[in-house]
């Protein structure tokens, strides 16, 4: 069973309690490419408020009735893919549920890290991530640059 979040109707100015809907609904049968994650982090970031009205954005609004957006941190639980097996770690997409079938092209694997898992959530979690690998295979120091003008102080890490 997979309890959902979902976009009930669109709030006025003030996002309240009375705006979304706590279902439980079956999950679907995995599909070839598509593997079942447990959610176990979600980020709940600024940008889903907007994500919620019909006004014209850079990003499509949700529709109603819609798992509300988040991307999250689970664990791969059932696989029909090659490319992940059941207790992978993952990043993607995952919505405010507590499972998730995600095409594997949507979500990314994370290593083990030895803290945290949750510095990768948030707009920018994954890119100082991808930055901080990128520079661990090319050089003995990791430089983080400021990733197109974005301040990321609190995911900057010393690994070495």
């Amino acid at each position: 069973m997979n309890t959902k979040i979902i976009l009930h109707n669109r709030p006025n100015q003030t996002v309240t309690q009375d705006n979304f809907q706590c279902i439980d609904a079956d999950i679907a049968p995995l599909k070839n490419g598509q593997v079942l994650v447990l959610n176990q982090w979600l980020s709940l970031d600024p940008y889903v408020r907007g994500r919620m009205s019909e006004r014209k954005s850079y990003a499509p609004s949700m529709s109603l009735g819609d798992v509300v957006i988040g991307e999250g941190i689970g664990i791969v639980i059932d696989s029909q893919s090659d490319q992940f097996k059941a207790g992978d770690r993952v990043i993607g997409m995952l919505g405010w549920q507590t499972h998730a079938v995600m095409n594997c092209a949507a979500i990314k694997p994370i290593p083990q890290p030895p803290f945290s898992e949750t510095w990768l959530l948030g707009a920018a979690g994954m890119p100082v991530h991808e930055k901080i690998t990128e520079n661990l295979q090319n050089a003995p120091q990791i430089f983080i640059d400021l990733l197109e003008g974005r301040c990321l102080g609190k995911q900057i890490i010393k690994l070495s």
